[in-house]
């Protein structure tokens, strides 16, 4: 349990602040309404019964949802408590919790909202079948029970989320020649895509679509690419006319688009957000009729933001994003070079997997991915 953990904002910059003591985590909210989660003396075995993990009496403790005083609680400050729950137990994957009807008047919408939505679930195992619900970090990082689209981190889309329709397309350029599913629409120019708070730097990371006529985005792109420590890797460096006519194509590319990174509202990085089948890694990422892989290119333009502690978590939230962005996506595959030290990163904390390694005619590569099932299952966010 992380007891660290004073503060959490939300997507919709509200803030609730933790408190831990006597092993109860309480949740206090801007509107004077307290929610806590104690523990009720009970336990519920970690994995289904009959299981090694059962059989090894690993247990864990069944959490008492209440309130500071009789009364409703909605749905919005129910999936900002269990937000903060799965903070405070971020190594579980699964953790049980009664909500008591004496001091939360609408039990019943609640306990039915975290079934319904899949933020939780009833295990044909638990004891206490008519009160206990096994929550499921697995289903709240893929965005089980938000209720508003305020709230959501992936910002600038259906909400609910609707899967695009499957329409069949054609790409034929000098990279690639393939069929696949007509794309979505890419994010309006400059709106803000993603959003979430990461506590171990009690800082928001925020993607914005970026918009080439906006001069701030533009002059960081242009000094970025000039940068000798980045041109080395993109070769991309040149006069303002070459980088507005390099992101004026990617507009009109409908299987990339261009994506900046921010702390607290400072740019620090681009990013290049890719549908797998239509890009030039796709006669070696072995895709198998995933019609919906996704991929990235990244920089850091900003030296100051370079370093593991900062990579790990604008790293993980493109994963992050790119998952929710559609249900369908299963896979995410990059291309580092060979032998580079983010390879040993990804593979190291990010949970990727080196597949193998192949020559583009520029450079020789290590092909990485990560399944939906390895990254949901990690407790990396």
């Amino acid at each position: 349990m992380s007891t660290a953990l004073t503060r959490l904002v939300f997507p919709d910059y509200t803030e609730a602040r933790l408190t831990f003591q006597h092993h109860t985590l309480s949740i206090s909210f801007p509107d004077g309404l307290i929610v806590s989660y104690v523990p009720s003396g009970r336990t519920q075995n970690r994995a289904i019964e009959g299981t090694v993990a059962s059989a090894l009496n690993n247990k864990l403790p069944v959490f008492l949802l209440t309130a500071s005083e009789p009364q409703t609680i909605s749905k919005s400050h129910l999936w900002a408590s269990v937000y903060a729950l799965w903070l405070a137990f971020e190594k579980e994957e699964t953790l049980f919790v009664t909500i008591l009807p004496q001091n939360v008047l609408n039990y019943n919408e609640l306990r039915e909202h975290l079934l319904v939505t899949g933020l939780g679930f009833l295990r044909p195992d638990l004891s206490n079948t008519d009160t206990d619900v096994a929550l499921s970090r697995y289903g709240f990082w893929q965005g089980a029970g938000i209720p508003t689209a305020e709230l959501a981190w992936v910002r600038n889309a259906p909400f609910p989320s609707v899967a695009y329709p499957f329409v069949p397309d054609l790409t034929i350029n000098t990279k690639v020649t393939t069929t696949h599913p007509h794309r979505p629409p890419k994010p309006a120019p400059g709106s803000l895509i993603y959003t979430r708070y990461i506590p171990s730097l009690d800082e928001v990371l925020s993607f914005i679509a970026l918009d080439p006529s906006n001069p701030v985005h533009f002059e960081a792109f242009h000094r970025w690419q000039n940068d000798p420590r980045v041109s080395e890797g993109w070769k991309e460096d040149g006069d303002e006319n070459h980088h507005r006519k390099y992101l004026n194509d990617i507009l009109e590319d409908p299987h990339v688009f261009s994506v900046l990174g921010a702390w607290n509202d400072e740019l620090f990085g681009y990013f290049e957000l890719t549908w797998t089948k239509e890009d030039h890694i796709t006669p070696h990422a072995n895709l198998w009729g995933n019609e919906w892989d996704r991929g990235y290119h990244v920089l850091v333009g900003e030296a100051k933001f370079r370093g593991l502690h900062r990579y790990i978590p604008w790293t993980t939230s493109l994963d992050h994003y790119l998952f929710l962005s559609d249900s369908r996506t299963q896979r995410i595959t990059l291309e580092p070079k060979a032998g580079n030290k983010l390879v040993v990163n990804d593979v190291g904390h990010r949970g990727h997997a080196v597949e193998k390694e192949f020559d583009f005619p520029h450079k020789r590569s290590s092909l990485l991915s990560i399944t939906r099932e390895r990254f949901f299952q990690q407790s990396l966010l």
